[in-house]
């Protein structure tokens, strides 16, 4: 006779089979948020779930029985796990349910989690010790942490221990490893996502990692258990780290867990998406051993690629190859980072076609907006015709889906990359809209009204505006002496006294002011378009309904980061003293420029040359105030000759500018003028061990945090909660600075910038906000 598989034994509980285990749950409950409760298939057991509405039922512990009996006395099931926490910790009723039953119970003496992987777990950080096993007749014996019972089981620890300094707690996947000191580990915690592998402990290593001789200490102790490293985003992922635990182990390591922080909500900064498991070798080089799960459109090809009809994708350890011929061995060469990826186009000597193109902004349009943000273009191949045509039309921006301007990177905790580049890749994302600009694919209609503008035509509009009469300023006999309203904004401005400080208002630039500023840059102008055409060509995301007006602006960008007038320095001096500007406008225009661009979240370089550099000499919490453009390294494996001090700066606005300047050997950040930057220690390194030994890296080193636009000035000149949380991503930064293999910056231009003289910043409540170009 068949049974119907709901049965309702007691008044308000019903018993029901769902996916391979046994659900009970109250009569009204439907869809119980019971989570991921399955796991895989043991032979000989089975799995019951009581929700949680019917765990506080007071009907329970009397229907249980019953409910069981029915259900599961014919069952070939010899063994019983029952998911209902604390049930272990009543040895009376487990107890009965295993001798009416006759059959072995498994109850877990606190709460259970079920993770990725098909595990069930009860054991430390649960509340628990993990199952508790009762056969009828007999008494009760622990019956382990995890279900189902992993070969490596017995030889991890089943409780924190302390290995060569480092707190070593048990979590669902094997171990987590980090320094002594906090609170114990909860499921909340991301290790406690980390997939298991039940041939394999994995050694989690979280954001406070210990240094890599210590968590080589503890593989070796945990052995003869197979291990693999699983790591949280951190300084623990990047290449030296990991190079380093490799050469103290001596031997090789399998790395995973590199991308199963987006499981838990992403929120630790994890970017790589591809790489589920990669080899890092003694001699430094790393390997793919499997790759994640294809993106949507994809089929896997073999365990480390992807393939979209006649496109394959590599996966290497720095991002995706894509290729319709032979791989590019070089590829392979660069490490994994957890804060960046890069997308390598083609193969050298073999033409890059729309297809190829085609098969880039599907996978791209698979990715989650913060994986593309963090994505760098390196064209491997040569663009043949067809391709590049395909860049010269300007999609439809009139449609919805086209963002204003490029979206900003919203994670602030994420740090910047230890990893040595090559100045021929380009730090941008691909694309930075909601949905795929659609450049290659489909038809996009070409904006009549806004073709690729010729040089000339900014000029003309300006000329155009200088013979058309503007209308008289009109000075409001209640505004403040010095102020007269914009005839172009209708807003106050109040012109700089001789030797103040201008005060930069945050706005987009007017067309009339981007007229002006084409006309009096006049032939550098002309020379920067090109600059701007390539990069707008390049990247589709930043064309803009305002083509005029957004070359204008990014031509601003590149004549401040340029060598003629308009430099870094002559408009610093400007501002900084209330003068006129060498370009008439350029200010307005940069500052428009310097918004269309991506806000960059990492940490900023900045090194100094001065003899006593006032970075060094303030105190933690003093805020400081610089009223020019202030430049940095998004780079933190530079160094500028002669630097005896490194400024590292924690961002909050800055905007990174490298997307307009195609392969230059320094990614550089702007910061707004008027930026407020408020002084949080300085580090000084160890002195060194061995006579005569040269530091690659200044001793000495000043940390800051930019406070955002929007931040009250603190009252106090202690350091809160905001700046705790950026000094220690600061220090983590330094130390990976300093383990880093450096590569010298000799450009004139480049160094003046990363080196410029900071003596003019003040104290914010000092500096003179009395003049302002517009509002």
């Amino acid at each position: 006779m068949t049974r119907n598989p709901v049965e309702q034994v007691a008044v308000g509980l019903v018993a029901e089979w769902r996916n391979g285990y046994l659900l009970i749950r109250q009569h009204d409950e439907h869809d119980p948020p019971v989570g991921a409760a399955g796991t895989s298939p043991v032979p000989g057991q089975a799995f019951v779930l009581v929700s949680p509405a019917a765990s506080q039922d007071p009907a329970l512990s009397t229907a249980l029985p019953a409910l069981l009996y029915r259900k599961l006395a014919a069952a070939d099931a010899g063994a019983i796990r029952i998911g209902l926490a604390g049930l272990g910790k009543n040895p009376l009723v487990a107890q009965a349910l295993a001798d009416v039953l006759d059959k072995e119970i498994f109850a877990p003496d606190g709460t259970f989690v079920s993770v990725a992987g098909g595990a069930l777990y009860a054991g430390y950080g649960t509340g628990g010790t993990g199952w508790i096993r009762f056969r009828p007749g007999s008494p009760s014996v622990p019956g382990g942490l995890r279900h189902p019972l992993p070969q490596w089981e017995e030889a991890l620890p089943s409780t924190p221990v302390t290995i060569a300094g480092a707190r070593v707690e048990p979590i669902p996947a094997g171990v987590l490893v980090r320094r002594d000191k906090g609170q114990q580990v909860t499921p909340a915690d991301p290790a406690f996502a980390a997939v298991v592998d039940f041939g394999v402990a994995t050694i989690v290593v979280p954001e406070d990692a210990p240094d890599p001789a210590t968590v080589a200490a503890v593989v070796t102790k945990l052995s003869p258990a197979r291990t693999q490293l699983a790591v949280l985003p951190s300084f623990a992922a990047e290449h030296p780290w990991l190079r380093a635990c490799t050469t103290a182990l001596g031997r090789d390591v399998a790395v995973a867990g590199l991308s199963f922080a987006a499981a838990s909500g992403g929120s630790a900064g994890m970017t790589g998406p591809f790489v589920a498991k990669l080899r890092q070798r003694v001699d430094g080089a790393q390997e793919v051993i499997e790759a994640a799960e294809p993106p949507a459109g994809w089929q896997r090809h073999g365990r480390t690629g992807y393939r979209l009809g006649d496109v394959l994708a590599d996966v290497v350890p720095s991002g995706v190859v894509l290729r319709t011929g032979p791989g590019d061995p070089a590829a392979g060469h660069p490490p994994f980072s957890p804060y960046e990826w890069t997308l390598y186009l083609g193969t050298p000597g073999v033409p890059i076609k729309p297809d190829l193109l085609h098969a880039a902004e599907t996978l791209l349009a698979a990715l989650a907006p913060e994986v593309r943000d963090v994505a760098r273009l390196q064209l491997s191949g040569v663009l043949d015709d067809r391709a590049r045509a395909s860049f010269e039309h300007v999609p439809d921006l009139s449609e919805p889906e086209f963002p204003a301007r490029p979206a900003e990177l919203a994670d602030p905790r994420q740090e910047a990359p230890a990893t040595a580049r090559r100045a021929s890749v380009v730090s941008r994302p691909l694309t930075v809209s909601a949905a795929p600009v659609p450049t290659i694919s489909g038809a996009p209609t070409p904006l009549a009204e806004t073709p690729a503008i010729p040089p000339e035509e900014p000029a003309a509009q300006a000329k155009t505006a200088a013979r058309s009469p503007e209308p008289a300023e009109v000075v409001s006999q209640e505004n403040e002496p010095g102020s007269e309203t914009s005839a172009e904004t209708g807003q106050m401005v109040t012109r700089a006294a001789p030797g103040t400080p201008v005060v930069i208002a945050d706005r987009s630039s007017a067309a009339a002011e981007q007229a002006r500023f084409a006309a009096s840059a006049g032939e550098l102008f002309t020379e920067a378009l090109a600059t701007v055409n390539a990069a707008l060509a390049t990247w589709p995301s930043m064309r803009q309904e305002d083509t005029a007006g957004v070359k204008a602006d990014f031509v601003a960008v590149c004549l401040y980061l340029g060598r003629g007038a308009g430099n870094s320095h002559d408009l610093n001096e400007a501002v900084r003293s209330g003068t006129a500007e060498a370009i008439d406008d350029h200010v307005h225009c940069l500052v428009s420029g310097l918004r269309r661009l991506p806000t960059h979240r990492r940490a900023v370089l900045r090194q100094s040359k001065a003899a006593r550099p006032l970075e060094r000499t303030v105190d933690p919490g003093v805020l400081l105030t610089e009223p020019g453009f202030l430049c940095g390294s998004a780079d933190l494996d530079v160094m500028v000759p002669g630097a005896d001090l490194d400024v590292l700066i924690w961002p909050a606005s800055a905007r990174r500018t490298s997307a307009l300047r195609i392969g230059q050997s320094v990614n550089e950040v702007v910061f707004f003028g008027g930026a407020r930057f408020k002084a949080l220690a300085v580090r000084t390194a160890e002195p060194l061990d061995e006579p005569g030994e040269e530091r690659p890296t200044p001793r000495d080193a000043a940390l800051f945090r930019e406070l955002a636009p929007d931040e009250p000035a603190p009252v106090s000149g202690e350091l809160d909660e905001y700046d705790l949380a950026a000094l220690a991503k600061l220090d983590r930064a330094l130390e990976t600075r300093r383990r880093s293999t450096l590569r010298v910056v000799e450009e004139p231009d480049v160094t003046g910038r990363l080196t410029s003289s900071m003596l003019e910043w003040r104290d914010s409540a000092t500096v003179a906000r009395t003049a302002t170009l517009a509002s």
